[in-house]
């Protein structure tokens, strides 16, 4: 009798085992996922990129950072030129530019604090790198501190914290997040969503852009293939945005 139940206490160890194996796996199967997915999600054909302007010795107070586009086949002259339109620089002044990547250590979806800059970008060739040793979970857009004029290279501190992820419009809910804000007296609930989020009579309480939370449900996303792996914010967050450069 003692063998009987030594045994099933055995197999059940087993049972419980192996399911905890399974689901740790799962677990980690479904993170390499997302993070495949994630990556996934930069642009095939352009290079979308964060600049920071230092010019005269000093960093560009008018912008924390400035989003620039270029296409993967430009050269370094043509990055450049990019960058001093951006920026708002003179075209004269883009080939004395030089472009370096901000290094970061610490957490958080902004990657922490600066800790230097890199070597002075010589192709276009490292941004590619760049974009390869951004972790998943950080937006996949490399950060470049762009320096004019001859300046001196800026301090680790001088460079400000990486631009944040869109604010909630409110505080989030259980169950609903903040899907409340289609609330209102207008049937037609964007509408709801001007008044409470965009009001044309003051000024914007969350800023012109922000992401509202579903509180947990799921969206069903179509037009894409059976199996496509989606990064969870796609599926719970929807922006919202009364800027017309966003």
């Amino acid at each position: 009798m003692s063998d009987t139940k030594l045994n099933s206490t055995k197999i059940a160890a087993g049972v419980a085992a192996g399911t905890i194996g399974l689901y740790v796996a799962s677990r980690a199967v479904k993170s390499a996922l997302r993070d495949s997915a994630r990556r996934a999600a930069s642009s095939p054909t352009e290079y979308h990129l964060a600049v920071h302007l230092v010019k005269d010795g000093a960093a560009d107070s008018s912008h924390d950072w400035i989003l620039v586009k270029q296409h993967k086949a430009a050269d370094l002259e043509q990055l450049r030129r990019a960058v001093a339109q951006a920026c708002g620089l003179d075209p004269s002044e883009a080939d004395g530019l030089s472009l370096h990547p901000v290094e970061r250590r610490g957490g958080g979806d902004d990657g922490g604090r600066c800790t230097g800059l890199g070597p002075k970008i010589t192709q276009t060739a490292s941004l590619e790198t760049l974009l390869l040793h951004l972790a998943p979970e950080r937006l996949q857009v490399p950060e470049l501190v762009c320096i004019a004029g001859g300046s001196t290279t800026p301090s680790p501190a001088a460079i400000p914290r990486a631009a944040p992820v869109f604010p909630l419009p409110g505080m989030s809910l259980p169950f609903v997040g903040t899907t409340y804000q289609i609330l209102g007296p207008e049937p037609i609930y964007t509408y709801n969503i001007a008044n409470n989020v965009f009001p044309c009579d003051k000024p914007y309480p969350y800023g012109a852009t922000v992401r509202s939370y579903s509180g947990g449900p799921r969206s069903k996303i179509g037009d894409f293939a059976s199996g496509t792996v989606f990064h969870i914010d796609a599926e719970t967050m929807t922006t919202w945005s009364a800027d017309a450069n966003v």
